[in-house]
């Protein structure tokens, strides 16, 4: 079994690396532009399946720019 303060400081390590992808400037535009995104599907009433894939990209624009900042 793992060390407890091991798995303690894994966490530490997300957290700390979520703190650095967010104070990205890139991060924050995709971030406001996927919330307007949303907020478009839901005032033009789209289905909820079309909000689910809207989600889906936008976590995934989300998750290459983590990885681009991580390299």
């Amino acid at each position: 079994m793992s060390h407890p303060k091991k798995f303690l400081n894994s966490f530490v390590y997300a957290f700390r690396g979520i703190k650095l992808v967010i104070s990205e400037r890139n991060f924050r535009i995709q971030i406001v532009l996927g919330i307007l995104a949303l907020v478009f599907a839901l005032l033009l009433r789209f289905s909820s399946i079309d909000i689910i894939i809207i989600i889906f990209c936008i976590a995934l624009v989300l998750g290459g720019e983590a990885i681009n900042s991580a390299m």
